[in-house]
């Protein structure tokens, strides 16, 4: 099942970006709405950011039988290759609380449990549209975690601990709208609105046979902060504070 599904997400992601090529190049005579963003050099070429995401794995449920909402936090470092093509790494971290005394192969009785997944990934983000307004990509990737479930039972003193690792891949669609700078504010610019949603799954489970599965839809909703734009405007600032120096000596 979970082969089915993560070959029909990853057929559909390839296919929309085969298809958004084909119609930039039908339409390479028409300007776009806004100038494309210049590949920046050097160490501007680097990017970094939080990343917090809200999952829904489908081994937790609530008490309808509906997927919880789960919570990721983690942290990107990207790299730009061209204008519209990225690749970095991110680090991302769960820390939940369980509930289902089921999940493992083997059944265990517990008075409070919790799971602790960490996962490092590779990325490859290209860009559909990236220019002055907005940012539209297809961002994919592949790690490795691993995962930590306690368990403090009725029958053992102490706290029961079963480890295991797991291979982590996921795709989505990413838009981000960029904030004009304005008049009295010009740091304005360096923030944006970015929506993000798609899907995650494992190629490895850390528990086979078990009902442990990492896998379901995800989205994230928040602000988002363009490294590149403040360090042009930080490096504007020190060019014209210097030309203001030198006019004066």
């Amino acid at each position: 099942m979970w082969r089915t599904s993560t070959s029909s997400f990853i057929i559909a992601w390839f296919c929309t970006l085969t298809s958004f090529g084909q119609l930039r190049s039908d339409t390479l005579e028409q300007p776009d709405p806004a100038p494309i963003v210049s590949l920046p050099s050097g160490l501007d070429r680097l990017t970094a950011g939080l990343d917090r995401r809200f999952l829904f794995l489908k081994d937790t449920k609530d008490l309808d039988g509906l997927n919880r909402l789960i919570r990721v936090n983690g942290v990107r470092v990207g790299l730009w290759l061209t204008t519209r093509h990225q690749v970095g790494i991110g680090y991302s971290f769960i820390r939940q609380p369980l509930q289902q005394h089921n999940l493992l192969a083997e059944p265990v009785s517990f008075k409070a449990g919790l799971r602790r997944l960490n996962f490092f990934t590779v990325y490859y983000e290209p860009f559909l549209i990236r220019n002055d307004r907005w940012d539209v990509s297809l961002p994919v990737d592949i790690g490795w975690g691993t995962s930590r479930y306690e368990f403090a039972t009725e029958s053992v003193r102490g706290t029961l601990v079963k480890t295991g690792n797991f291979i982590p891949v996921g795709a989505g669609v990413s838009v981000t709208a960029k904030l004009p700078a304005l008049p009295k504010c010009k740091a304005l610019r360096w923030l944006g609105i970015n929506a993000y949603a798609g899907y995650r799954t494992t190629l490895k489970k850390d528990f086979p046979g078990s009902q442990v599965a990492y896998r379901g839809f995800f989205y994230s909703v928040g602000p988002t902060f363009f490294l590149g734009r403040f360090w042009d405007d930080v490096q504007s600032w020190h060019r014209n504070r210097k030309k203001a120096r030198q006019d004066t000596d």
